[in-house]
């Protein structure tokens, strides 16, 4: 009769699935670190996608340490993504984050992160926002009311104009 070749069915492998391939933060230089972002791992492939890890690396000629990573071991999980401004000249700046893991057939994955620091951006401050003053027929002009203006944001606050309006 015929022969049969049996063949052991082979183990179906992990693939690591990202929902993102490109992440963008955007924050004023010298202001407020943007909020952490995040990308889903799932597995999509076979078996079981454990293992993970992230590594961060940076465009050449450009400054480093600005991004953190951190990823779940296993899938389905997340990679979060916190990027920092610290003293950032304003500039546009690329790292490059590679998710793998030991098992999985298409490690590693990169990601790529753009992060836009705008040029500071200042903010007026008054220590009071109305003045009253009261003048009777007859009376001297009535004393002066200063009003300070200061910078409570970052950069240089200039060409600053005053107007007066009336009710």
């Amino acid at each position: 009769g015929p022969s049969i070749a049996a063949r052991g069915a082979s183990k179906p492998q992990p693939a690591i699935a990202l929902s993102a391939a490109r992440i963008s933060f955007a924050a004023p230089q010298g202001g407020e670190d943007p909020a952490e972002q995040s990308i889903t791992i799932s597995n999509g492939g076979g078996g079981t996608l454990e293992g993970l890890s992230a590594s961060v690396t940076y465009a050449d000629r450009e400054p480093a340490g600005w991004l953190t990573a951190s990823i779940d071991n296993t899938a389905p999980g997340t990679l979060s993504l916190f990027a920092r401004v610290g003293n950032l000249p304003a500039g546009i700046y690329t790292a490059h984050v590679e998710v793998s893991a030991p098992a999985a057939q298409n490690s590693p994955q990169q990601v790529t992160v753009t992060f836009s620091v705008g040029a500071p951006i200042p903010l007026i401050a008054l220590d009071r926002t109305a003045l009253s003053f009261t003048l009777h027929r007859g009376d001297d002009d009535p004393a002066r009311q200063p009003v300070a203006i200061s910078n409570a944001g970052a950069g240089t606050l200039s060409n600053l104009v005053v107007s007066t309006s009336y009710p």
